[in-house]
């Protein structure tokens, strides 16, 4: 017997329970509404004939469930290219409390023998026709009243027993007999309940009285809820407009200040600064010789070398033509007598100007090797070196006057260059900072200014939160579109 129907996106039905009564089940209603839905429902579950127009729209697959009063529970699933069966079976000692599902599939028009031997919903094969005693169609009359007599004594030769039909009249007697008790039986209780009902008449009028009472309720718990974010709201009001109030207590204060300078190139200050590294390091090139020389007794009174050189290269040039014609004997000891030498009056300058060029070239060989040892001229961009520098250079200045016993010494270097009076760039750097303090006070007051100015967005945001329309038009409106430049 069939406890109980589910139907699940079938037709008209998304989700539908029906618990079966022991006895008589009558499903009312008005048109269209689906009654005749779940008979179809029950008919495509036991012979498995509907097409896939029975799902729901929209839906992926329909699915009837039968309930047995055995505990078994029968599923049909449609889907829009086939239907398959599930039953799930009840645990027993064996399972451990786990139900088994078993599943059939690929069965094309057939229904399982299984979901046949659970139903018993089977139709009546007779001679020429099939003939369905359990699930009636709306659109067909009374039960063989339509069909021709050869038909119904067909139906009624398929009988296996000569009493079949005298047990289905008896237990439908006995069915009509319990239904009859059950009827006086709800009648007496319905009398019964309508005394008890009589007793509760005077409460006739509260149900709204109570319906109002609830929605009291309700509306105070819900108040209730928001009391915290209504307190978090008040005091954030109240530190708003304590920043309000300063930031135009700031504002005003600002206001009377004077708009920072307007800032100056500074590549030529850059270009300076590089000048002004370069006369350190020679400083301190300086400041390095002297200390080095600084242990050194006074030089010697230099006299006049000029003569001395030129001896000296004479005797060079001597030595080195003395050594050459020594090594042209050796050569020349078993050659035959030279010839008549040719006149070489210019030999000798083109040997002076060689020995010039070699001396320069192991000169500026020697400069080359210096200028390899120094590092590349670092690009500054911070002003305190300009600062520290400055003040370097006044130091140098004061031991300028020192360095000029060293000058004899120190012939070879170039002169220190004259230092550039410092006054402009002190100026600027004072001019710098004033401007640095100005752009960082103005940019704390713009910030006080945006924390204002979401401090109003907040409290218009609460405004509208509270009364929901729009002050200007009236009309519903968010605290973003109430904001936009072009509303109102």
């Amino acid at each position: 017997m069939i406890k109980s129907i589910a139907v699940k996106n079938f037709m008209a039905h998304r989700d539908t329970q029906l618990e079966l009564s022991p006895g008589v089940t009558v499903i009312t209603g008005p048109n269209n509404v689906g009654k005749s839905a779940v008979v179809e429902a029950v008919r495509s579950l036991a012979t498995n004939h509907s097409p896939k127009y029975v799902i729901r729209h929209g839906a992926p697959e329909a699915v009837v469930s039968l309930e047995l009063d055995s505990g078994e529970v029968i599923r049909w699933h449609r889907t829009k290219n086939s239907a398959y069966y599930t039953i799930l079976r009840p645990p027993d000692s064996k399972d451990r409390g786990v139900w088994r599902e078993e599943h059939y599939r690929k069965l094309g028009r057939e229904v399982p023998a299984d979901v046949r031997e659970l139903l018993r919903l089977n139709p009546v094969e007779t001679e020429g026709d099939t003939v369905d005693i359990h699930i009636g169609n709306q659109r067909e009359p009374i039960f063989l009243l339509n069909r021709p007599g050869s038909q119904a004594a067909a139906f009624f030769a398929a009988s296996t027993e000569a009493d079949y039909l005298v047990r289905m009249r008896q237990a439908l007697k006995q069915r009509a007999d319990f239904a009859s008790k059950t009827r006086k039986r709800l009648l007496a209780e319905c009398a019964h309940l309508e005394k008890v009902l009589a007793c509760y008449a005077p409460l006739v009028g509260w149900e709204e009285r109570l319906k109002e009472a609830e929605d009291l309720y309700d509306q105070i718990v819900s108040l209730q809820s928001d009391l915290p974010r209504l307190a978090e709201i008040l005091a954030d009001l109240e530190k708003s407009g304590r920043q309000w109030q300063a930031a135009r207590n700031l504002s005003a204060t600002l206001e009377a200040l004077r708009l920072p300078p307007e800032l100056q190139e500074t590549e030529p200050l850059k270009v300076l600064l590089g000048e002004l590294h370069l006369t350190g390091r020679r400083w301190q090139r300086e400041q390095a010789a002297s200390r080095a020389l600084a242990a050194l007794s006074a030089a010697p009174v230099l006299a006049e070398t000029t003569g001395l050189e030129s001896l000296a290269v004479e005797i060079e040039t001597v030595q080195d033509r003395l050594a050459t014609t020594q090594e042209r004997k050796k050569v020349l000891a078993g050659l035959a007598t030279p010839p008549e030498p040719l006149e070489v009056a210019g030999l000798r300058q083109v040997w002076e100007e060689m020995v010039a060029c070699a001396r320069q070239v192991a000169l500026l060989e020697e400069q080359r090797q210096v200028l390899d040892g120094l590092t590349a001229t670092p690009e500054l961009h911070d002003l305190r070196a300009a600062a520290i520098l400055g003040e370097e250079m006044a130091a140098a200045e004061r031991r300028r006057e020192e360095l000029t016993k060293l000058t004899q010494v120190l012939a070879g270097l170039k002169e220190v260059p004259d230092p550039i009076p410092l006054a402009d760039l002190e100026q600027l750097i004072q001019q710098l900072k004033a401007g640095e303090e100005a752009l960082a006070q103005e940019e704390d007051r713009r910030r006080r200014q945006e924390e204002a100015l979401a401090a109003k967005k907040a409290e218009v945001a609460a405004f509208i939160q509270d009364t929901g329309l729009c002050p200007l038009c009236g009309s519903p409106l968010d605290v973003d579109h109430f904001l936009e430049g072009g509303h109102g």
